[in-house]
């Protein structure tokens, strides 16, 4: 299991997150759990990068208290054992959804999806403007070639295209388990094709309790605190905004963004193809889904 150093965990705490050694966490050392544990509802966020997660994130962990919230905000809720986990009622994190069935007791489950091109290449920049001292001492693979390549010769480069990240990674994070903790990390081989899964994969993002897409984000929001119960806020405040971050984190720096041919895009659908399919059906559930709420939030006629 690769893990941050110290410092260079700060930064990465200030981006997505971060958590303790497991040897050193807090909770290795806590009471066992009370049954009312189990029956407590749990609410887990499954933040896919670059679907405006952070956002959603800081939203929803308000209505929590500190020692509520699971400190585990990459893909490691299997290093935990399930008594450790059924203590906490917030989860957020890059997980994928196995992970997410490891957490005990009643769970209501949400994600954000993104249109695919428009996420990879957003993944791509945001790749691209980590510093080389933080892709190093955390062992960045993607990020590293990120930096190595041009956008059109990173969708092109093997490891690339078969990484969980990149691979019809939203089609992939509900039907598969990902076995690394940081996504940028270097992911196993995930070039199978995922297109026999698609079907899987829509009946598992349908089972959820709610999802909303980065394009109709107001209207997600809504969706999603009135599905789980929250009450939506007022205003939505967007976070991890790469403008402002390339200039305010000290892991990261400020990068000329290339511009986005035809040839690029057709790369980038290359690697995409399921997800482009997975998002058009997830696209008309959403609809169908705020459809229905407003119809049942409209007024009675008299």
């Amino acid at each position: 299991m690769q893990r941050a150093s110290e410092s260079a965990g700060k930064t990465v705490d200030a981006l997505e997150g971060s958590r303790m050694a497991n040897e050193t966490h807090p909770c290795r050392h806590t009471p066992a759990f009370a049954a009312r544990d189990l029956e407590e509802p749990k609410l887990v966020f499954m933040h896919i990068p670059k679907t405006g997660g952070t956002t959603l994130h800081h939203l929803l962990i308000n209505s929590f208290d500190k020692e509520e919230v699971c400190p585990e905000r990459f893909n490691g809720l299997r290093h935990y054992r399930a008594g450790e986990l059924a203590r906490y009622r917030y989860f957020s994190g890059h997980f994928d959804l196995p992970s997410v069935r490891l957490i005990p007791g009643r769970k209501r489950v949400i994600t954000m999806l993104r249109e695919p091109v428009a996420r990879l290449i957003s993944l791509y920049y945001f790749l691209r403007s980590y510093k080389p001292a933080i892709i190093e001492t955390d062992q960045l693979e993607l990020a590293r070639l990120a930096n190595q390549y041009a956008m059109a010769d990173f969708f092109r480069a093997r490891e690339v295209r078969s990484h969980a990240a990149v691979n019809n990674a939203m089609t992939r994070v509900l039907i598969d388990t990902i076995a690394v903790d940081r996504w940028e990390g270097k992911s196993g081989d995930a070039l199978a094709d995922c297109r026999p899964f698609l079907q899987l994969a829509i009946r598992e993002l349908e089972s959820l309790d709610a999802f909303g897409i980065l394009e109709r984000y107001d209207d997600s929001v809504e969706l999603i605190c009135q599905s789980i119960g929250f009450n939506k806020p007022a205003k939505v405040k967007p976070m991890q905004v790469l403008e402002v971050i390339m200039d305010t984190e000290p892991g990261l720096k400020r990068i000329e963004k290339e511009p986005v041919t035809e040839e690029i895009r057709r790369e980038i659908r290359s690697v995409a193809e399921t997800d482009i399919e997975f998002y058009r059906h997830a696209s008309k559930v959403f609809e169908n889904r705020l459809s229905l709420l407003r119809r049942r939030n409209a007024p009675a006629r008299i």
